[in-house]
């Protein structure tokens, strides 16, 4: 792998050091599927592991986070992300977890639990901010 991770800072904190991923690791993501109009997963090869440097109430610590490829780039996509299709009013694609050869999470069942959990959190933040 070519990629400099020396310049690149996650949304959490520092990488401190890159380790490989075997084979058949992904990240998996809840994405609306606007010709289904439905949530349905999104799997992710996961390129690398990372290291990264975190703080927890002024206290160092340190996270073990999945790695993904754009490009030449590399991203942790531990958070929502917009992939540019997503329709007005729908949740931007969410991270559910990683999956691993042979795991047995139902992944599109937990992707349509998080869609209506969060669509009703949205919902009532709407409401309650009217």
């Amino acid at each position: 792998m070519d990629a400099d991770f020396h310049n690149h800072t996650s949304s959490i904190g520092p990488i401190l050091q890159i380790l490989p991923a075997e084979p058949g690791w992904e990240a998996v993501y809840a994405v609306y599927d606007v010709d289904q109009k439905q949530m349905v997963t999104m799997r992710l090869p996961l390129a690398c592991w990372a290291v990264i440097e975190g703080k927890v109430v002024n206290k160092p610590s340190f996270l073990f986070i999945g790695m993904v490829r754009d490009g030449s780039k590399l991203i942790s996509l531990t958070d929502e992300f917009d992939t540019g299709e997503t329709p007005v009013g729908e949740l931007l694609p969410t991270f559910l977890g990683y999956s691993y050869p042979n795991c047995e999470t139902y992944w599109d069942e937990l992707a349509e639990e998080t869609y209506r959990e969060r669509k009703q959190e949205h919902q009532e933040k709407q409401e309650s901010s009217e």
